[in-house]
């Protein structure tokens, strides 16, 4: 059963890259190759040392199961140029690693993930490997992916050290490149110039590129060097690119589609203007950084530094295909060169756009028909009937993409409610479709999605009057094609991706209108809370008039974002900052009386409360009391700290059992299954494991650009079924934000740039994990837009872009899918902490989408200054727990407070925590098996015993020693003094 499991997990993964991997280029037929009659050559070292996992907390490939491109390759029957293979494996590059908070910013690469070979270290000698015997397939392998702690380098330098502080972006040496990150390098220019040349001469017939990347590169290169193909393979997990060589032979077909936009160059989304190592300074930053940071390295606050996300909802897609919308149609100053790629004489899509978001091609081609839309009001969905046919020669899934346009008058002009001109709202995947053969599909899309947040009259959600329309396409840009050839038959000017006239197919929209405005029907969610302005005090403009302007598609070039370098922070906003702004209210209860009661046994067992809900009733709102209450005050602190990351004590009082966690978007950490595990067939690797771990799966945008909805719900499972048998209740592994920037040092745990597609594809996995029992928490709920200078930098934004961004992303896996907890993260929402905010915690989570379960804080380090260490006001504000915080450091700091203070008012809130976190854990695999009768009895191994008489005995030595010490080294110096 476990090697079951195990192999489950191989083909999961396999399964993700064969789906999720995307055909970006294919000219003359360059793919599939012929493994009988093609001599593979690789190229550039990520092809003998990929990237399988971002870097952060997460399950590592087990060892002879890590497979790399060659191994892949070799492994399905390509014959390889095993010398050069030999070369770059020998070569002494390496990429620039970093353990979990550190990260080695002083070698060559700048600290990028490419660590690549000179240009030099291709001798005569290499060289003569692949110019021996000409024909051929030149593969060159590329990498780029962030880390926690550090985004890609916007403006990427030749040399750099280290910021003074940890959080602080990289110093300037004055060798700036002109390039970002995501641009390719010297190094890999080199290469690329050298494998164009033997081409040329006959050396290679055929060039492939592989983007082994977490965040998306800039690919306007690939014609300038003759590449014929280029794949996407993204993070490919341990045994992904087994999945990668089907593909290339033709084994498997290409049926993936691209999550980001792939920009000409990533600096012209506008949501980098004032973010990651642009991020602001305020004018008096060493004042605000004197009041409010924190002292404790590596961990010391950010002060001086904000963002201001004057983007809004335009980011992404959501950015170049609305502005590609207003150039076409002549309105809103779109051809203006605000924004435009550098050198650029105006603003035109072809030159800011290399690829589209969801596009993808495939070995063969096929038709899609829209046959019907309908909605249906008890489900409150749009149902669009599509038939998908196969009108290629050989066989392969499609992806059906359902888009809409809503309505952009007079009214949202005057309110400032921004729209984009297209946006994904529903999307399926077919079965595997032989030629000819066709398969209809019904592709729902909630209404919910279609409307838009009105910040700043309606305050709420609104369905705006108007001309509504729904469209399929092959990606996002061609379904504004066809909405725009329906609604404006007569409009000039349309391209295709490929810069080609295109015309566009109404047939493929269906319009509806609306003749009202209606505010009421999403100002209310399914809890009955009102849906309203939360967010006020996080727009910069609240606390200093005229500091910031949002883009608005009214005007793109009097809109467009400018870095802000004139902001101050007023006094009261340093208060805020401060932190540690909870008082005692007026007329609080004693201690002794807000714990009167406590400790009062009610017979209730944890597996009593099983199926009680939260607060679904009054008698079970008063039987949860009851079973908390039979805790001590000193018992129910236990809850705050997570000991290290690893695990929650047992209580044998109330039969509940200790709970034990992972950590990883890939795979959670810490899962080894207990037994052995070796494949003696050669199909996944070789060598045998001791003790098996949980699957290192590929990356979550490779997952995502599956579209399937079957594998998103699969790897759920399959995280949970790892988790019943490594003994874990809880994974922190849901990535629930969202691509803000392409330089995100996390992209590669979210799933897309478009928070609608986050909100979607979640739901499958989350759901499926917590049948299995285990407890899956969305981390990092929400905002968790950069990694440089994250800890505490202020994040400034406007209702609208927050709600349906960052909001939305975490949405789907908190509301709709129900899930049992969440890890905040370090980024404040405005002034505040998202970890003292009641804003997000209390007002969102809790009322409007009716989260009930565990939210506890990202690492804390044991923080006791700093506004990590305001562990009061998290309390407060609806937090429950504080992650590694090590010796109960929480409990500690809340024991302190009540006992100066008398302050009995915090005693409810940790009575919430409690409730909080054993509701969740009554819902997990904890208490498989568990009945009234079942008792927890602590007991304590012989070896722990003996063990501690020997440290015991070990200390009684050492007393006396150090008593001789002592008693020697005065002697002696009473002789000095003689």
């Amino acid at each position: 059963m476990q090697k079951k499991l195990v192999e489950a997990g191989f083909d999961q993964t396999i399964q993700e890259e064969i789906e999720g991997a995307v055909l970006l280029k294919n000219e003359n037929n360059a793919l599939p190759l012929d493994k009988s009659s093609e001599r593979i050559s690789f190229f550039g070292h990520a092809s003998v040392d990929p990237i399988h996992k971002g870097n952060s907390a997460g399950v590592d490939p087990m060892e002879g199961y890590r497979l790399n491109f060659p191994d892949a390759m070799r492994m399905s029957g390509f014959t390889l140029n095993e010398e050069l293979v030999r070369h770059l494996e020998a070569s002494p590059t390496t990429r620039a690693k970093s353990n979990y908070f550190w990260m080695d910013c002083t070698n060559a690469t700048n600290g990028i993930a490419d660590g690549e070979d000179k240009i030099e270290y291709y001798t005569p000698e290499i060289r003569q490997t692949w110019e021996s015997e000409r024909g051929g397939t030149a593969i060159m392998v590329l990498t780029r992916c962030g880390q926690e702690n550090y985004d890609m380098l916007i403006d990427n330098v030749a040399g750099f050290v280290k910021g003074d502080g940890m959080m602080d972006p990289p110093k300037d040496q004055g060798h700036k490149t002109g390039r970002s990150s995501l641009a390719l390098i010297d190094e890999e220019i080199a290469i690329l110039e050298m494998i164009k040349e033997a081409k040329d001469a006959g050396y290679f017939d055929k060039f492939i590129v592989l983007l082994n990347t977490g965040n998306t590169m800039e690919v306007n290169w690939l014609d300038k060097y003759g590449v014929d193909a280029c794949v996407y393979t993204g993070l490919i997990g341990g045994v992904g690119a087994l999945g990668t060589a089907q593909l290339l032979a033709g084994e498997a077909n290409f049926s993936g589609k691209s999550v980001d936009t792939y920009a000409y160059d990533s600096l012209s989304a506008p949501a980098v203007v004032n973010a990651n190592e642009n991020s602001p300074v305020y004018t008096n930053g060493d004042a605000v950084e004197a009041a409010v940071i924190g002292t404790q390295s590596p961990f010391a606050d950010t002060g001086r530094y904000f963002t201001f996300q004057a983007e809004g909802i335009y980011v992404g897609y959501k950015y170049y295909e609305t502005r590609y919308e207003d150039y076409v149609l002549g309105q809103g100053n779109a051809d203006s060169t605000a924004g435009a790629r550098s050198g650029m004489s105006e603003w035109n899509y072809n030159n800011e756009v290399s690829y589209p978001f969801g596009y993808g091609l495939s070995y063969t081609s096929f038709s899609q028909t829209l046959d019907d839309v309908k909605y249906n009001a008890e489900t409150d969905k749009f149902e669009a009937t599509v038939t998908v046919k196969n009108t290629g020669s050989v066989a392969g899934k499609s992806v059906i993409q359902l888009y809409a346009q809503t309505p952009y008058g007079e009214y949202e002009r005057e309110n400032l409610v921004e729209k984009s001109a297209i946006q994904l709202v529903g999307f399926d995947k077919t079965d595997m479709l032989e030629p000819g053969e066709d398969q209809t599909m019904t592709v729902e899309a909630e209404r919910y999605l279609l409307a838009s947040y009105d910040y700043t009259n309606a305050k709420t959600y609104i369905l705006s009057e108007g001309d509504y329309y729904l469209a399929i396409g092959d990606d996002a840009h061609d379904a504004l094609n066809n909405i725009i050839c329906a609604k404006q038959p007569d409009a000039q000017g349309l391209v295709n991706v490929d810069g080609t006239a295109a015309t566009g197919d109404a047939d493929k929209t269906y319009k509806f209108t609306y003749d009202t405005l209606d505010d009421k029907t999403y100002s209310t969610t399914e809890t009955g809370a009102e849906v309203t302005n939360r967010f006020d005090n996080c727009d910069l403009n609240y606390w200093v008039e005229g500091a910031g302007t949002y883009l608005s598609r009214q005007d793109w070039e009097g809109t467009y974002p400018v870095k802000l370098s004139n902001v101050t922070a007023t006094a009261d906003m340093i208060e805020i900052l401060a932190g540690h702004n909870y008082t005692k209210p007026e007329g609080a209860p004693t201690v002794a009386e807000a714990t009167e009661g406590f400790g009062t046994d009610s017979g209730l067992k944890l597996v009593d409360m099983r199926n009680i809900s939260y607060d679904g009733s009054l008698e079970d709102i008063e039987l949860w009391s009851k079973f908390i209450n039979q805790l001590t005050f000193d018992e129910m602190l236990n809850v705050l700290d997570d000991a290290q990351g690893n695990a929650w004590a047992a209580n044998e009082k109330i039969a509940a059992p200790a709970m034990k966690l992972g950590d990883g978007v890939d795979g959670p950490n810490g899962t080894s299954i207990g037994f052995p595990y070796e494949d003696t067939t050669g199909k996944y690797g070789s060598g045998k494991v001791d003790n098996a771990s949980m699957c290192c799966f590929t990356g979550k945008a490779v997952l995502t650009g599956t579209f399937n909805r079957d594998l998103y719900a699969e790897r759920g499972r399959l995280i949970g079924e790892f988790g019943l048998w490594g003994g874990k209740q809880m994974f922190w592994t849901l990535g629930v934000d969202y691509h803000k920037t392409p330089f995100g040092g996390r992209n590669f745990e979210y799933c897309s740039e478009d928070s609608n597609l986050s909100y979607m594809a979640l739901v499958p996995e989350a759901i499926e994990m917590e049948k299995k029992g285990v407890i899956c928490v969305a981390k990092h709920a929400a905002g968790n837009d950069q990694e440089t200078i994250r800890i505490g930098i202020a994040t400034f934004f406007n209702e609208q872009g927050w709600r349906e961004g960052s909001l939305r992303a975490s949405e789907g896996a908190l509301r709709v899918a129900d899930i049992k907890g969440y890890m905040q993260n370090y980024q404040r929402l405005g002034l505040e902490s998202t970890m003292n905010s009641d804003a997000f915690n209390i007002d969102v989570c809790m009322d409007e989408w009716g989260f009930r379960g565990y939210a506890i804080t990202d690492c804390t380090n044991a923080r006791l200054d700093g506004y990590q260490g305001d562990y009061i006001d998290q309390l407060v504000s609806g937090t429950d727990g504080f992650c590694m915080t090590n010796a109960q450091i929480a409990k500690q700091t809340v024991l302190d407070y009540v006992n100066k203070t008398d302050d009995g008012s915090i005693v409810e809130y940790v009575v919430n925590a409690a409730k909080d976190y054993y509701y969740a854990l009554s819902r997990s695999n904890a208490i498989n098996g568990f009945d009234s009768n079942t008792e927890i009895i602590k007991l304590t191994p012989w070896w722990q015993t003996a063990l501690t008489a020997a440290i015991v005995v070990t200390a009684v030595l050492t007393a006396g020693s150090v008593a001789m010490l002592t008693w020697t080294v005065i002697r002696n110096k009473k002789k000095e003094v003689k």
